[in-house]
């Protein structure tokens, strides 16, 4: 009982965590959107990230550090804030590679994240995205390893419009369409329809890809 009992407390006591974490995040978030508070935003965000951006080998440590990831990925995108970018670049790029969806999602997410902020595709961001792609397929099960599938495309388009990378290109095309995510498969669906060339074939064979998906 006595064990239980701590369980429930350690529980608690995480939930509460996640719970003050969200609340900082929808905080810095307004902060870096006001502009004026941006530098605060930024100030706070790196003492905040920068503890859970390192090592993940726990279940509990990956969440955090996926929350990290995404958070500061937001940020970045909320105020194109340089500093936050160098600090989250090479943490986006290892949970890319990671064989940890939760990881994965959030590393390939930040990755597109970055390139809408620097207006450019982060240096091995196209690499680490077609690596992605290849090394972890969707498996058909529409749970995390396929969202994190259709994360890596839909953030190798938001890369596409920055660097005409062919290679991310081709792995972004065979990834389509895309099913789980309907804002980021809209968005996807939109890039992809404006990247391709003056062709009839191209676009009715992309229209055929796309038949299938519920949306466009």
């Amino acid at each position: 009982d006595d064990d239980d009992d701590d369980d429930d407390d350690d529980d608690a006591a995480l939930d509460a965590e996640r719970e003050i974490l969200d609340c900082c995040a929808a905080g810095l978030a307004a902060c870096a959107r006001a502009g004026n508070a941006a530098g605060l935003a930024r100030d706070v965000a790196s003492a905040l990230l920068a503890p859970r951006l390192g090592h993940a080998a726990t279940s509990l440590e990956r969440e955090f550090f996926a929350w990290a990831l995404c958070l500061g990925a937001d940020l970045s995108e909320a105020a194109s804030d340089a500093s936050l970018d160098r600090l989250l670049q090479p943490a986006a790029l290892a949970a890319a590679a990671s064989r940890a969806p939760e990881l994965r999602q959030a590393g390939v997410w930040a990755l597109g994240a970055l390139a809408t902020t620097g207006r450019a595709a982060p240096n091995g961001g196209p690499e680490a995205l077609v690596e992605a792609l290849a090394r972890f397929p969707r498996n058909g099960e529409a749970g995390p390893h396929d969202m994190a599938f259709e994360n890596a495309v839909a953030a190798a388009f938001r890369c596409l419009p920055f660097c005409r990378d062919e290679a991310l290109a081709r792995a972004a095309f065979a990834g389509l369409p895309l099913f789980l995510d309907v804002a980021a498969a809209r968005e996807a669906h939109a890039t992809a329809l404006a990247l391709l060339p003056e062709s009839a074939y191209e676009r009715a064979r992309f229209a055929e890809a796309l038949r299938a998906a519920p949306v466009a």
